[in-house]
């Protein structure tokens, strides 16, 4: 049977197609647009959860109040309560110029603003990171960078280009380097069979082996991230190695995810 889409999803899709042309429309005041989720992303509002397969559920990120309370959510049952996209964005501009910015994940939470409707992942990429993460405000680089690594489009090029821009302050290319960091431990476990039972363990191994300052101990860190055998040994130093400010590291980081 041929499904046609209703007329009014058409046009949706055809008017989200330019993010930057309608910022640059709407000038001032809130606004606020939607774009598809990568898999093992979640949330119901406020919470967002990032399955990812080196570390289990994790939380991400704490929504629009720092102030509530997470142990209401049963995290062992994240069916009943946390829904798979879309990432929601907000932001808050004068003159043109993003002042703030929140995310959400899962059911419509923002009002009083502009709805710009729903956009491409690779669009709202290139906006997020190219556009609002290079803001001198840290706070709205920072959530502009996590919500592009949120998207289901290839974020890590982008990110990779803002990591490398020494004009920027170095609280964001940190941020930057972290989600690359993220991104590159996925890439090795999603390509491997399911792990054993004493993985974590491993992986605390290596936590612990990061935290060293000695020469030995970073020598063996880059042993295991470069040609490690175990995929959650690799992941692991491959993760904290970009964490580490070794200059090194984004040139690592690029390595595993071309």
């Amino acid at each position: 049977m041929l499904l046609v889409a209703p007329a009014f999803l058409i046009a949706a899709s055809s008017s989200a197609q330019d993010l930057r042309g309608r910022l640059r429309t709407a000038e001032s005041g809130d606004v606020t647009f939607h774009f598809d989720a990568r898999p093992g992303v979640c949330g119901d509002g406020e919470v967002i959860v990032r399955e990812r397969a080196e570390a289990g559920r994790t939380i991400s990120y704490v929504g629009r109040n720092s102030d509530f309370n997470t142990d209401d959510r049963d995290f062992d049952n994240l069916d009943s309560w946390c829904r798979p996209g879309p990432v929601r964005v907000r932001l808050t501009r004068e003159t043109g110029v993003v002042t703030d910015i929140q995310l959400a994940v899962g059911p419509a939470i923002f009002t009083e603003a502009r709805d710009l409707g729903v956009v491409a992942p690779d669009e709202a990429v290139d906006v997020l990171v190219n556009d609002i993460a290079r803001t001198r405000v840290k706070r709205v680089a920072s959530r502009a960078i996590h919500g592009a690594s949120m998207a289901d489009a290839p974020a890590w090029q982008a990110l990779l280009a803002l990591a490398r821009d020494s004009t920027l302050a170095s609280d964001v290319r940190r941020s930057a380097t972290r989600w690359i960091a993220v991104e590159a431990a996925d890439h090795i476990l999603e390509r491997t069979p399911a792990l054993d039972a004493e993985a974590e363990v491993r992986r605390h191994a290596v936590f612990a082996l990061s935290r060293r300052k000695d020469e030995r101990s970073r020598t063996a860190l880059w042993q295991m991230a470069e040609a490690g055998d175990d995929p959650a040994v690799r992941a692991a130093a491959v993760y904290w190695l970009g964490q580490s400010e070794d200059p090194r590291a984004l040139r690592l980081l690029e390595s595993v995810l071309r």
